[in-house]
């Protein structure tokens, strides 16, 4: 139904067509595909947020710079047997088997023409690097707000940001070769910028630890 309100709204009288508008705007509200801020929350937890109050509108390579903090749908498998589906509205039943679905914050490292190349951001449950051994350390750095004290979980500099609204959570951690695919026209928002110095270390440490795998012997 949502489908045939967005393909056949151009085919339709003026009124029809605000009709099947109005229609879906409603089915969108009740997907919540978009749910309004939540203002009492002091800090940016990059696993929840920032959502927009509507769905974003389309937008260009041109529209984004790199070093950009930005908040994207972000759906995976789920594999914790700890989700309650009664109650966690975050999950969905599919064809093809659980999915978790929610909104995550990414640094973007380097723009194509309809895509961006992005690190994702986490707190592990606001426990931070805490949470990782000492074997998969290496391959996470922690954020730091500018001009705020912090206390650094990591084995390198904490990458400084300078947010927007709000400060990033003090566990906020970047995966530095969890690299994914970003396209410029998904439903983003903006949550802030890491500083140049810090894309320039954050850069860095990816191209290290991308040689250091690249290092390692093709096997048959």
């Amino acid at each position: 139904m949502l489908k045939s309100a967005l393909t056949n709204t151009g085919l339709r009288a003026p009124s029809q067509a605000n009709q099947a508008l109005a229609s879906t705007q409603a089915q969108l509200a009740q997907m919540n595909i978009s749910k309004p801020l939540n203002p009492s929350v002091s800090v940016w937890n990059p696993s929840i947020g920032p959502t927009p109050s509507k769905v974003s509108m389309m937008s260009m390579a041109r529209d984004f710079k790199k070093g950009q903090i930005i908040a994207i749908p972000f759906h995976t498998a789920n594999t914790n047997p700890n989700v309650d589906p009664m109650t966690d509205d975050q999950l969905a039943m599919t064809v093809q088997g659980p999915v978790y679905s929610k909104r995550r914050m990414v640094i973007i490292m380097w723009i194509h023409e309809r895509d961006m190349f992005c690190l994702p951001l986490y707190t592990f449950n606001e426990k931070g690097l805490k949470s990782k051994g000492q074997d998969i350390k290496h391959e996470y750095v922690s954020v730091k707000n500018a001009g705020k004290p912090h206390v650094n979980q990591g084995l390198y500099p904490a990458v400084e940001v300078v947010p927007r609204w709000k400060d990033m959570h003090k566990d906020s951690t970047v995966h530095i070769t969890g690299g994914l695919r970003v396209s410029c026209n998904d439903d983003i928002t903006w949550a802030g910028r890491i500083t140049k110095q810090g894309y320039t270390e954050l850069l860095a440490l990816w191209r290290k630890l991308s040689n250091d795998a690249l290092k390692e012997p093709w096997l048959e």
